[in-house]
């Protein structure tokens, strides 16, 4: 997988700036839209929606900021399945905030969240990500990097056939210590 061109079902702001080294393939756009590149669109996104989707058998199903630190902020993604690849849900980008995820499904994925693998491996997660269930996977989490993230809540997160939790990472945000707080982990 490339660090800024995953294989991935969404892409958010994918285009926003220059063309990285590794990048997507060129796009012809018809004459008469006026386009002439795919990418420097310098347009961002704030408060991407996705909602009651199936996303599945890509590498990476949603992928945010993977070519940016602009924007990205407040991501939504509700009652979807997300199945079949490495990763389910990879957040890049150091503007992300409030990211909330709900009602989530996920089955044979390597990793169903990420903040450290594309782009500049530097995704801030903050918000809520309640009600996941998912199964048959390695792990739920990969967040390697929380110097960038803010507070995140998991509430309701079961899985099954799973090897592990995942990755909490430590680091530092404003000269201060991360913290990490581990309340009540139940297993089965």
């Amino acid at each position: 997988m490339a660090l800024r061109a995953p294989f991935a079902g969404v892409t958010i702001d994918a285009y926003a700036e220059a063309r990285p080294a590794t990048h997507y393939p060129a796009v012809t756009y018809p004459a008469w839209t006026g386009l002439t590149g795919q990418y420097n669109k310098n347009a961002y996104t704030s408060e991407p929606f996705i909602h009651e989707c199936r996303i599945e058998g890509f590498a990476v199903q949603i992928a945010l900021g993977i070519n940016t630190n602009a924007q990205g902020d407040f991501l939504s993604v509700i009652g979807c399945e997300i199945n079949y690849g490495v990763i389910g849900i990879s957040v890049n980008n150091t503007q992300s905030r409030n990211v909330h995820i709900e009602r989530v499904n996920y089955t044979h994925l390597w990793t169903f969240l990420d903040n450290g693998s594309f782009g500049d491996g530097t995704g801030t997660l903050g918000g809520d990500v309640v009600d996941i269930s998912g199964s048959h996977s390695y792990q739920t989490f990969n967040i390697p990097s929380n110097a960038y993230s803010q507070a995140i809540t998991f509430r309701h997160i079961y899985s099954e056939a799973q090897v592990r939790i995942g990755l909490f990472g430590g680091g530092r945000r404003s000269g201060k210590p991360s913290q990490t707080r581990e309340r009540e982990i139940l297993v089965w």
